[in-house]
């Protein structure tokens, strides 16, 4: 199910030329990365090189040419360059973030709608590991197959998978709480939903609990079978019409609690939130977590090429790391002072919150900037929570 989306003009060829590059340059770095070497000349494994060389730093350019194209259509996608670019020009990462950006700017300005199946995307990427891992275990520990082609398509398949649906899932899921958010009433929590989406194996459960909550068939279901409208209006079950038929008596009540709960309240004397805190400071520490896990992932992946036969991406990746690491020290000693700031900022809105500066400048100081950072950013989440 799509909704059309409001005040958005159609995409046409020449408008998707970024498009198209994005793709191209992408199924070039997978044909890259799954071609057997060893099946090939040295003459033509040195083209594939220089062209996997050209796919990686031609992806994140033709990332912003294609944003600044969607820019110009003056839609309601609006697409922040920093965060996309980057994130396309990071190695082993590129592909899976490139992926969830085609298929965003596919639904919101090629198809000129709002997708109902982004909860279906992760659930699907994420059984994909699930079913591998049982036919690995099937077929190789179980009915002892010693088969070089059955390993290689199940190592392929694995690789591809990790290649591709990382940074997919969590943005899927983000996507997905948009769409709910916007069209049906229910108001889970973006960030707790995202980030545990994003942990491996962990992101089975959450997903699977979130699938329980969203799909409309689901006996402990919190969304209804016929979303609003995009006004947010709801059209079908409300709380004053009866069950449909077959449907559980609980769950329309299930429903409506959990929109009690999630309802932000309206009157004068609402609470001080981040929404009303005039300051961005706290994207400094936020920075320093995203720069912390990124630099874990590079080392990750940098471990997995010294041992595979992607030993040719270890400089690359040293020399990422080491760039990353002076980055986040610098970020990181500058997020104390912007939580001086941050922390000013809340006192001067009158919070119940009040954060202690000195005490996360002295764990900044005397332990790690990244410690001050964590705890900062989750204590401002759980007592103003998202702006």
């Amino acid at each position: 199910m799509s909704f059309p989306a409001q005040n958005r003009v159609r995409s046409d060829w020449r408008s998707n030329l970024g498009l198209y590059a994005i793709l191209a340059l992408g199924s070039l770095c997978l044909f890259w990365i799954h071609l057997p070497h060893g099946w090939i000349s040295d003459d033509a494994l040195t083209v594939l090189q220089y062209a996997f060389f050209v796919s990686w730093v031609g992806m994140p350019v033709a990332v912003y040419a294609d944003i600044r194209t969607v820019h110009a259509r003056d839609g309601d996608w609006s697409p922040k360059a920093p965060y996309w670019v980057f994130g396309s020009l990071l190695p082993l990462v590129n592909v899976s973030v490139v992926v969830p950006y085609v298929l965003r700017r596919y639904e919101r300005v090629n198809c000129d709608a709002s997708w109902d199946f982004w909860w279906r995307i992760a659930g699907a990427c994420v059984s994909a590991f699930l079913v591998l891992i049982a036919l690995d275990v099937v077929l190789i520990d179980v009915l002892a197959l010693e088969s070089a082609w059955i390993d290689g398509i199940l190592t392929e398949s694995f690789i591809f998978l990790f290649v591709t649906t990382p940074v997919l899932i969590p943005m899927a899921m983000k996507y997905d709480i948009a769409f709910v958010q916007r069209h049906v009433g229910w108001e889970p929590d973006t960030w707790l939903w995202v980030l545990g989406s994003a942990i491996p194996l962990l992101n089975v459960l959450v997903i699977l609990s979130y699938a329980v909550k969203r799909a409309p068939e689901s006996p402990h279901s919190m969304v209804d079978e016929t979303p609003a409208d995009a006004s947010g209006v709801e059209t079908a079950g409300s709380s004053d019409e009866r069950p449909s038929d077959g449907e559980p008596w609980g769950a329309a009540a299930r429903r409506e609690s959990g929109r009690d709960r999630n309802r932000k309240p309206t009157d004068e004397t609402a609470p001080v939130t981040a929404a009303t805190v005039d300051s961005n400071w706290w994207y400094w520490p936020a920075s320093t977590l995203a720069l912390t896990g990124v630099t874990i992932g590079l080392g990750l992946g940098t471990v997995v090429a010294s041992v595979t036969t992607f030993s040719w991406l270890v400089w690359p990746l040293l020399f990422f790391i080491a760039l990353l690491v002076a980055l986040l020290a610098f970020v990181g000693y500058a997020s104390l002072l912007a939580i001086h700031f941050d922390a000013r900022a809340i006192r001067e809105a009158d919070a119940n919150w009040q954060p202690s500066v000195v005490g996360y400048a002295l764990a900044g100081l005397l332990l790690s900037p990244l410690l001050p950072a964590l705890v900062y950013v989750v204590q401002r989440y759980r007592h103003l929570g998202l702006p």
